[in-house]
């Protein structure tokens, strides 16, 4: 069976819509870049389910899955 991908537990949703929401590109600016994103998340409380800290990696991983979602 594996480990259920994140954003399937409770309260995981709303970090997935966070990530996805930074990684769309702003009208007249660049879009952030997986590095930046992580770094972002770290300063604030969410943190990964498994890691100590969120990584470009995790964060390429969670938007790659929602975008075979769409």
């Amino acid at each position: 069976e594996g480990q259920l991908p994140f954003g399937t537990r409770p309260g995981e949703q709303a970090i997935v819509e966070l990530i996805v929401g930074m990684y769309r590109k702003p009208r007249g600016r660049p879009r952030l870049t997986y590095g930046k994103i992580a770094k972002k998340l770290n300063a604030t409380v969410l943190k990964p389910r498994r890691a100590a800290q969120w990584t470009s990696h995790l964060v390429r991983n969670v938007i790659l899955r929602q975008k075979g979602k769409a």
